[in-house]
């Protein structure tokens, strides 16, 4: 659906690229794109033991080892997808999604200052930021694009802000929707239950790759931009679409709360400052992403 190897991400090759996060289901996808164009990517660990020698060590809550990173390596583009993913509510979570997503970023960007050259950082953030869905995770992440924007306003920092919505495809943790329901059906002998069914905003993450990469060539800043599909959805439209693409009855999917009510539709955001910025809109439809995620966690479950 989008052609990796297109005139525009040629400028990739022998780019020098650090990807923090490379590991994760976003990252993943990223590092395997960039390979693909022959960029000369660095990834960091905080403590893996490996051989390969484009993978370093960092512990990115350690603002010594992030200014050791800079001061070793010149980087181009910083894409920082690093950090603590979770929705749960606990205040045990706290200072885990504090240290390792603000003072993590604060550090990645205050090391970079001292870099020889003054790298594009792009920073995917999430919606959730601006949502009435508080937890640990998106409180630290509302925090984080607080510093992203005083380092980009007020030290000169070069970086690209992206507010990404819901994100789904291969490879993604058993405990998200997607992956959960569809890996839920596979094996179900009994009723699939949910949480709530409420209004999302999802995208693939074939569109969030190109998101991040086009945002890393945009010349400039880029403030906070929504990336997203700028419709709303049900969690029961799509868990209805993924049992009928999996030939199984919707009916075995039930849930614990509606939240639905025409009275708590979210505001759709605008997807043109993306068009206008960075070029972007979405390629994959809901049902051809589906398809794809379903494929890959059924031959996952073959194997």
């Amino acid at each position: 659906m989008i052609d990796w190897e297109r005139t525009e991400f040629q400028d990739y090759t022998g780019m020098s690229v650090l990807v923090t996060g490379g590991t994760g289901f976003i990252g993943h996808r990223l590092v395997q794109i960039l390979n693909m164009l022959n960029a000369n990517v660095t990834q960091v660990s905080r403590g893996l033991r490996t051989q390969n020698v484009n993978i370093q060590k960092c512990d990115l809550s350690n603002y010594d080892a992030c200014l050791n990173l800079f001061q070793k390596n010149t980087f181009d583009i910083v894409f920082h997808l690093a950090g603590w993913v979770s929705s749960e509510t606990s205040i045990e979570n706290i200072r885990e999604a504090h240290n390792n997503n603000v003072v993590g970023t604060i550090n990645l960007l205050d090391a970079s200052k001292t870099s020889s050259k003054n790298p594009k950082i792009v920073i995917p953030g999430s919606t959730l930021e601006h949502s009435e869905i508080q937890n640990p995770y998106s409180v630290s992440k509302a925090a984080t694009s607080l510093y992203t924007d005083l380092f980009r306003n007020q030290y000169g920092a070069d970086t690209a802000s992206l507010n990404i919505c819901l994100t789904y495809g291969p490879r993604q943790s058993l405990n998200s929707l997607i992956p959960y329901t569809i890996n839920s059906l596979i094996t179900a002998k009994k009723k699939v239950n949910l949480k709530v069914n409420r209004y999302l905003d999802i995208l693939f993450v074939d569109d969030v790759i190109n998101a991040i990469l086009k945002s890393g060539l945009t010349l400039g800043s880029i403030r906070p931009t929504y990336i997203g599909t700028s419709q709303n959805i049900t969690v029961k439209e799509i868990t209805t679409l993924i049992a009928e693409l999996m030939d199984k009855d919707h009916n075995l999917i039930e849930f614990d709360l509606d939240t639905t009510s025409t009275n708590k539709l979210p505001n759709v955001n605008n997807i043109n400052p993306a068009k206008d910025c960075i070029g972007w809109s979405p390629q994959w439809s809901l049902p051809e992403g589906l398809k794809k995620t379903i494929s890959w966690y059924l031959n996952e479950t073959q194997v």
